[in-house]
């Protein structure tokens, strides 16, 4: 609870301008989502930095830019591992739109049409809204990670399936 709260201040102070604020609070908040273990916060918690680099972009070393990137592909590549579809959609958004902000539109066409995917499989998990706790998105992300990219058979496969469960 402790980590999510210095995660929502940082957002706070991240809103209001105070960066250095921000950034201390979301390295205080990741020390202790790390020492508890928990993978999902630390992710969170590494996309928030990276947010509070990317509005740091512009130092004249560079070096902002270099680390606001580097915490977005750790977050990303943490919650691609947990199947964390909705925060993997906000990590890539965030990463896409300060790619947008930097100019590497090359990066960023590949990031954003990637975060509305995963925003959509997330919403779309009717499921959850049935089974409650049982199920999760989550749960779906995993499954769909293990089956790889569906070709033109799945889709007909799904088409029909769909079609017979209307009849």
């Amino acid at each position: 609870v402790l980590a999510e709260v210095e995660r929502v201040r940082a957002s706070r102070a991240r809103l209001v301008g105070e960066l250095d604020e921000a950034r201390a609070r979301r390295e205080n908040a990741l020390a202790i989502a790390q020492s508890l273990g928990m993978k999902e916060n630390v992710a969170l918690c590494l996309r928030g930095l990276g947010e509070v680099f990317a509005a740091t972009v512009f130092d004249a070393t560079g070096d902002s830019a270099r680390r606001a990137e580097a915490y977005f592909h750790e977050a990303i590549s943490i919650l691609e591992a947990l199947g964390a579809t909705r925060e993997l959609a906000r990590a890539r958004a965030s990463f896409g739109i300060y790619l947008v902000e930097r100019g590497d539109v090359h990066e960023a066409r590949r990031q954003l049409p990637l975060a509305f995917a995963d925003n959509l499989t997330w919403n779309s998990f009717f499921p959850t809204l049935t089974a409650g706790p049982i199920e999760r998105a989550e749960h779906l992300g995993q499954s769909l990670g293990r089956l790889g990219r569906a070709d033109r058979q799945d889709f007909a496969a799904g088409l029909a399936r769909i079609n017979l469960g209307l009849l």
